[in-house]
């Protein structure tokens, strides 16, 4: 079978996205990704993501991400996750997010941040809290600081509290 066609992929199955063997999985492109419905993004399985290329990761949207299960989206690796649209990030579940390993919660980027929702950002342990870089608390909003667990807050290190907006700061109670 070679990488299906964008007409061919809108006529597939859950059962027939998860039989594209790894080598087309690696063909498949945002479009490809785009056009997958969430009954049919349910059929991508945590082998086939971790294959996809830099392009197709760029093709999810929230609703799509939001279909997807706790194990595929923790099959995302670290270099995928940066690559998510921002405006796709809402559709992780808190959930989610509790099952992703430190270096994958590292992995957001500084764009992606401020789109996380307070649900999302409240599930972050502190092992995850302590892994944010600069960057990514420097990012954090108000609303998102004042979700944050005080236990995780305390994992903040200097160089991290260092980053805290004044407005960030004003979000904590």
């Amino acid at each position: 079978m070679a990488t299906p066609t964008l007409t061919e992929i809108r006529g597939f199955s859950a059962a027939q996205i998860q039989s594209i063997t790894t080598t087309d999985v690696q063909g498949l492109t945002s479009s490809h990704i785009s056009a997958l419905t969430t009954e049919q993004v349910v059929g991508l399985s945590s082998i086939q993501i971790p294959q996809l290329t830099p392009a197709a990761v760029r093709g999810f949207n929230s609703n799509q991400l939001l279909a997807l299960g706790s194990t595929q989206l923790a099959s995302l690796t670290s270099a995928q996750i940066p690559l998510l649209q921002p405006g796709a990030i809402p559709g992780l579940q808190a959930e989610d997010i509790i099952g992703f390993n430190t270096l994958q919660i590292a992995s957001f980027t500084s764009a992606q941040i401020p789109f996380l929702t307070t649900a999302q950002i409240a599930a972050l342990s502190s092992a995850q809290v302590d892994n944010l870089t600069t960057n990514q608390v420097k990012s954090l909003t108000s609303t998102q600081i004042g979700v944050i667990d005080l236990e995780a807050l305390v994992a903040l290190d200097t160089r991290q509290l260092a980053q805290l907006s004044a407005a960030a700061i004003g979000g904590l109670t």
